[in-house]
């Protein structure tokens, strides 16, 4: 009797098994999401990080133009820029670097060749005498292919002999020319 039992139970296990299957095919809601369906990724989904990421860029005879560092660097194809925390640029003329800029954070399109700086941008340089001077704003913007730096927010440049501050600023890093824009004031001390 235990044997037929045990026959017959593996037998009605399998029906109920069976029939359970069945219902939840005919019943399941419409509405659901099957368990193993690819969800598309999102739009605004990176595809690629990099940890401690260098950009480097040459001019057509091979000398150093730039080099661009960032602690983490995510690309998100879709828009393909590359949103950077810590960004570190070196700007260099004739193989010696000239510029140094650095911002919390930044985004780098990738096809305009242009970087993006946000928050405590600082921007330490010469003057053409060889003075040094910091450029401090809270957004700045630079174009590798013109090479030229700009803002539209207030931005403070201190030398060795004076501060300036001012609304905007172009600069032209071959050049080493700053136009201020707007609401230009400043402090000058006669050197000793």
């Amino acid at each position: 009797m235990t044997e037929l039992f045990r026959q017959y139970s593996k037998w009605l296990y399998a029906a109920l098994a069976a029939l359970l299957v069945i219902y939840l095919v005919a019943y399941q809601d419409e509405a659901s999401v099957p368990f193993f369906e690819e969800e598309p990724l999102l739009k605004d989904e990176p595809d690629a990080f990099v940890i401690n990421a260098v950009y480097t860029t040459y001019n057509k005879e091979g000398a150093l133009t730039s080099r661009l560092q960032s602690q983490l660097a995510k690309h998100y194809p879709d828009t393909d820029t590359g949103v950077l925390t810590r960004p570190n640029l070196e700007i260099f003329q004739q193989g010696e670097k000239s510029w140094h800029v650095e911002s919390l954070e930044g985004e780098l399109l990738i096809k305009q060749d242009t970087l993006k700086l946000r928050g405590d941008v600082e921007v330490n340089g010469a003057s053409n005498d060889g003075a040094p001077i910091l450029m401090q704003t809270q957004a700045l913007d630079y174009n590798n292919k013109s090479r030229f730096i700009s803002t539209d927010q207030p931005v403070k440049i201190t030398s060795n002999i004076n501060q300036l501050t001012a609304v905007g600023m172009e600069a032209d890093i071959d050049k080493k020319l700053i136009v201020l824009l707007s609401q230009v004031t400043g402090v000058y001390a006669q050197p000793k």
